[in-house]
C-alpha cells in the first residue's frame, strides 16, 4: 500500500463476498494495527480510494454485518462525536505491533539532495507530527483527524510544509468544541467551503448586541430633530 503497509489474513482473500471490500478492511487492519482501533472517517477512506463517502458507508456496513469489523460510537445525546472501528478477528500480537507507516504526506520541495538526506528529513517530520500529537489526550484519535487534515489539505493543492498549521487546526477544533461545535461539524465546514483550515472566527459569529430600545430612542430624536444629549428625555415611544 502506499504510504505504509497493511497485513491481510488469508481467509479475507479467500471470501467471494468481500472482494469489493477487501482494500478497506486491509487499510483498516493497517490504521488499528498499533492501538487495536482506528477513527478514520468515511470522508477520510473516500479520500484514500478516491471514492464516494456513500460508497464507503456501504462497504463499511457490509464489513460490520459479515463480522469482520465492530463500531462504536461516542455520542453527546442524538449527535455522534466520533466512531470507533476495530477488526473483530485480529492478527497475532506480534504483527498486531507492527507499526503502520504514516505520516508521509508532507510535501517534500528539495529534489535536488540525495536520497539520505530526504530519508532524514522524513525521519525528522515524522519525529515532530508525534510530538505534536501525544501532546494531546487521546493522542490516538487525534492522529487520525491530522492525517485526514494533511489529505485534504493535498486535496486542494495546498499540501504542508510545517507542522505548525496541523497544532493551530487541532487547537481550533478544541477551542470550538467548547462552545459547542462538533469536531466533525466544524471539519465538514471546512471542506464544504473549501477553507485552508478551521478558524475560531470562521465557524463562531457571535451576533452584534443589540442597542436598548431607550438607546434607539435617543438616536431617533437626536437624528431627526436635531436635539443634543442634555435635551433628550430618557422616555419610550409608543
Amino acid at each position: 500500500m502506499i504510504n505504509g503497509y497493511g497485513l491481510c489474513l488469508n481467509e479475507w482473500l479467500e471470501d467471494e463476498n468481500i472482494k469489493t471490500e477487501l482494500r478497506l478492511l486491509i487499510k483498516i487492519s493497517s490504521l488499528t494495527a498499533e492501538k487495536g482501533f482506528c477513527y478514520a472517517s468515511n470522508s477520510f477512506f473516500a479520500e484514500y480510494f478516491k471514492t464516494s463517502e456513500v460508497t464507503i458507508s456501504k462497504q463499511i456496513k457490509k464489513l460490520e454485518s459479515l463480522n469482520y469489523i465492530e463500531i462504536e460510537y461516542e455520542r453527546r445525546g442524538a449527535e455522534v462525536l466520533k466512531r470507533f472501528v476495530r477488526l473483530k478477528k485480529t492478527l497475532t500480537d506480534d504483527y498486531q505491533k507492527l507499526k503502520p507507516t504514516i505520516k508521509e504526506n508532507f510535501k517534500d520541495n528539495n529534489t535536488s539532495i540525495n536520497n539520505t538526506s530526504i530519508n532524514k528529513e522524513k525521519d525528522k517530520k515524522e519525529i515532530l507530527f508525534s510530538q505534536l500529537i501525544k501532546q494531546y489526550d487521546h493522542y490516538d484519535i487525534y492522529e487520525n483527524i491530522a492525517l485526514d487534515f494533511i489529505a485534504y489539505r493535498k486535496q486542494i493543492k495546498k499540501p504542508l510544509k510545517t507542522i505548525l498549521p496541523i497544532k493551530q487546526f487541532m487547537d481550533s477544533l478544541i477551542e470550538l468544541s467548547k462552545l459547542g461545535y462538533s469536531f466533525d461539524y466544524c471539519i465538514e465546514q471546512m471542506k464544504s467551503n473549501e477553507w485552508q483550515t478551521v478558524k475560531k472566527d470562521y465557524i463562531h459569529k457571535p451576533k452584534p448586541q443589540q442597542k436598548s430600545r431607550a438607546e434607539s430612542n435617543r438616536d431617533f430624536i437626536r437624528e431627526h430633530y436635531g436635539m443634543n444629549e442634555d435635551n433628550i428625555i430618557d422616555t419610550e415611544i409608543i
